[in-house]
């Protein structure tokens, strides 16, 4: 697993921890989610979490991952959006920490692996002493 897969993992513990607090915390009403229902909103955290988890190790798959992670983020900030626009003045922070934590993954998602080259040993003639003159 390189860079790439440890980011995964991250994201996967992060968003299925996240999910998991949306299933069984009770939120103020304040804090509704529009749309869809909270146990909705955990369900698909905690999928996109799999989705990362199983993106660490599916090396050609990771790019549904990191896209399914950018976009779930993408959509919490519109949903602290939603409540901005409804008068919750303060979530225009969410809004820019949660964008930015989705461009973060759009970043990373778009780095290659470290490609690792080990040249073979070359062997030395007889008589030659490899520099040891």
């Amino acid at each position: 697993m390189g860079h790439r897969g440890a980011f995964l993992l991250f994201l996967a513990v992060l968003d299925i921890l996240y999910g998991y607090s949306l299933l069984t915390d009770q939120i103020p009403v304040a804090l509704a989610y529009p749309f869809l229902s909270e146990m909705t909103w955990g369900i698909i955290w905690i999928t996109v979490g799999a989705a990362c988890f199983l993106g660490a190790f599916v090396k050609k798959r990771d790019r549904v991952a990191f896209a399914l992670a950018s976009i779930l983020k993408t959509a919490w900030a519109l949903r602290y959006m939603w409540l901005w626009h409804e008068g919750n003045l303060r979530a225009w922070i969410a809004i820019v920490v949660w964008l930015a934590f989705a461009a973060t993954v759009l970043v990373i998602a778009s780095w290659p692996e470290p490609v690792i080259v080990i040249y073979p040993r070359l062997p030395t003639r007889q008589g030659e002493h490899g520099g040891d003159n």
